[in-house]
């Protein structure tokens, strides 16, 4: 699968390259070898290839940074396109926050502002074709 992504920002942050696309303002993130990045026509603005891998996964990456304060982000990709549900739980099981999404294949990201919690331990997760995968954030604010 290739996403052709024009007038994008690029920055560059431990190894992850990020990419803020400058027509729909997404934001896309190669990790390593996770997609390869294929062509970058400027330092600040590119038309840039993406090139996915074929083998994906269900999967939800840790967020970073955590613990976080303010802005954290959180990976999870998905094998084919559908319904993703994203949720923010306490420790006691109430959920704080719901998403619906609808994700085309692929490696996304989310970005959460974590500014309103309260400090502690919270728990997050993803749901897709009836599999769910949770993960623990922590909250230092």
């Amino acid at each position: 699968m290739r996403r052709i992504v024009k007038n994008a920002v690029i920055g560059k942050r431990k190894g992850t390259i990020t990419i803020l696309c400058g027509v729909c303002l997404g934001v896309l993130v190669a990790v390593g070898g996770c997609e390869k990045l294929k062509r970058i026509d400027s330092d600040k603005l590119a038309n840039a290839i993406i090139e996915s891998d074929t083998t994906l996964t269900f999967t939800l990456g840790q967020n970073i940074p955590n613990p976080a304060q303010g802005l954290t982000t959180i990976g999870y990709s998905i094998p084919k396109a559908g319904e993703v549900i994203f949720n923010i739980y306490t420790v006691s099981g109430q959920v704080l926050h719901t998403d619906t999404l609808q994700s085309r294949a692929g490696r996304h990201v989310i970005e959460l502002n974590t500014s309103s919690f309260a400090s502690g331990v919270y728990f997050y997760s993803i749901e897709y074709q009836g599999q769910k995968l949770v993960k623990r954030l922590i909250v230092q604010n």
